[in-house]
């Protein structure tokens, strides 16, 4: 019986209205096609953060589950970044181990430490430097040769994009390695995470509604290896852990955490504040930053200059991670998109909650009260509307309003998940689903058994009668039977 091969690209932080854009601005001809014949659906990804929505699409599970709840893990009030130990059930790339498929993986987050992975005869790449690049097995370290990631985006304004040539030099230089380790390594999967659709957006947010050369350069070498991956898989795959947006309104969190600490306002100050941040012309002002590539250059310019001055003053700020007295922690590698607060009180969890549905009301579409997941700390999900962005910036705890008219380019809550069966679709069909429904989609489609324990559910009927089982025990037990040979590049 012919084996069926199959292909996941992971285009980071891409929407469905970011695809949309993309489309309608290039000849995509290879993702034109993924997109119109075959299953496509704009899940809900909740919390959209990279961590944890990458890790509930590679599980089916949801955060509070499969243990990855951001990028920071607290425990007993000290932090460290989550790591592939934290994960607590197996992943698509194990599950396919454990059915007998050889998988390459590329970039899944978190990958570090190899260790923690199953890893029979397959192939795992992570190739970002933080926090260390490696490959296993070992002997395939030739084929991590990519140039160092920057640290800063230069003007891009000019269309010199010098410093963003970077992320485009990184993209096309591991495709071509890839091309030949599939061509040498004949896997039965291959899943491949692509960060620099996500860093560009990251760092020039007037990408995310303007065109612009370098970004549309970057999407030709994703859609040229896309039309690669047609003459080698059988089933294709494209999605995203979330999407982008331009959000011009926030709820203030800030100012609702500094009533838990009773917090006095001076009022000159709070009326001027309040002037300031919930005018909606500022916003509007703000919006055009966020739009205009020569305004955010300049923008750019100014913050990297204050930057410098403080660097050489010796003047070092407070760990931004920290607040309330230690009373109150949150994942501030980008706590907008995170939308999870740790409390060391228990009743102060509860007692936010309250307060957060009593304050906002309608304007938050759900917060959840995990309870305790370490030793004294208790964890609560805060997740608002679509329009709106979650703001925890101490600067506006002294604003009185409750909604700041402050615009920003963040994460929007909205994936998308496109499945594309040579043998199987002739025609498009558009569905409604989870993050967590993917893995349970694919394996149905390979007709391999869905894990009996997962959140999600198909989204397609399966060719047979779908099976479930239970892969965390045989999945705990082959990762202990199995030492792997890790190559590291310094």
């Amino acid at each position: 019986m012919r084996r069926v091969r199959v292909c996941l690209i992971g285009l980071d932080g891409v929407g469905i209205n970011n695809l949309n854009v993309m489309q309608s601005s290039l000849p995509l001809n290879h993702i034109s096609t993924v997109t119109g014949r075959g299953l496509i659906s704009s899940f809900v990804s909740i919390p959209p953060y990279t961590p944890c929505a990458w890790t509930s699409i590679f599980t089916g599970v949801f955060p509070w589950r499969h243990g990855i709840l951001g990028s920071t893990r607290w425990k007993k009030r000290l932090s460290s970044f989550y790591s592939a130990i934290d994960v607590k059930v197996p992943r698509l790339p194990e599950i396919f181990t454990l059915n007998g498929l050889k998988s390459i993986t590329v970039n899944i987050v978190p990958s570090y430490p190899p260790n923690a992975w199953l890893i029979k005869d397959d192939i795992l790449v992570y190739d970002e430097t933080s926090p260390r690049r490696f490959i296993v097995p070992s002997k395939l370290i030739k084929y991590l040769r990519y140039i160092k990631y920057p640290s800063e985006v230069g003007d891009l304004s000019s269309g010199n994009g010098k410093d963003a040539r970077v992320f485009i030099d990184i993209a096309y230089e591991r495709q071509k390695s890839l091309m030949e380790m599939i061509d040498e390594e004949d896997p039965d999967s291959f899943i491949y995470v692509i960060p620099e659709t996500d860093t560009l957006l990251h760092k020039v947010p007037p990408l995310v509604v303007r065109k612009h050369k370098i970004y549309q350069e970057l999407l030709e070498i994703v859609d040229e290896f896309l039309g690669y991956c047609f003459n080698k898989f059988d089933v294709i795959v494209v999605t995203s852990d979330h999407g982008f947006s331009l959000y011009q309104e926030a709820l203030n969190m800030s100012r609702l955490l500094s009533c838990l600490e009773d917090t006095s306002t001076s009022l000159l100050r709070g009326l001027l504040m309040k002037l300031l941040f919930s005018n909606k012309l500022f916003g509007l002002f703000q919006s055009s930053l966020l739009t205009s590539f020569t305004l955010y250059n300049t923008y750019y310019e100014l913050r990297r200059l204050l930057r410098r001055i403080s660097e050489r003053s010796g003047k070092k700020g407070k760990d931004a991670r920290l607040h309330m007295k230690h009373k109150v922690f949150y994942d501030m590698v980008d706590a907008a998109d995170a939308m999870i607060l740790y409390f060391s009180v228990k009743d102060k969890a509860i007692l936010f909650c309250n307060l957060i549905n009593r304050v906002f009301g309608n304007l938050v579409k759900e917060v959840i009260f995990l309870g305790e997941i370490d030793e004294e700390l208790y964890a609560i999900y805060v997740v608002p509307q679509e329009k709106f962005y979650l703001n925890f910036d101490r600067i506006y705890a002294k604003i009185p309003s409750s909604i700041i008219n402050f615009a920003r380019v963040s994460h929007g809550q909205y994936g998308i998940f496109v499945l594309y069966d040579s043998k199987k679709c002739s025609r498009k069909m558009v569905v409604s689903g989870e993050n967590v429904d993917i893995t349970p989609t694919l394996l149905a489609c390979l007709d391999l058994p869905v894990p009996s324990y997962a959140d999600g559910k198909p989204l397609i009927p399966p060719t047979n009668e779908t099976k479930t089982v239970n892969y965390i025990t045989k999945w705990k037990i082959a990762r202990k039977l199995h030492k792997i040979d890790v190559g590291y590049e310094r």
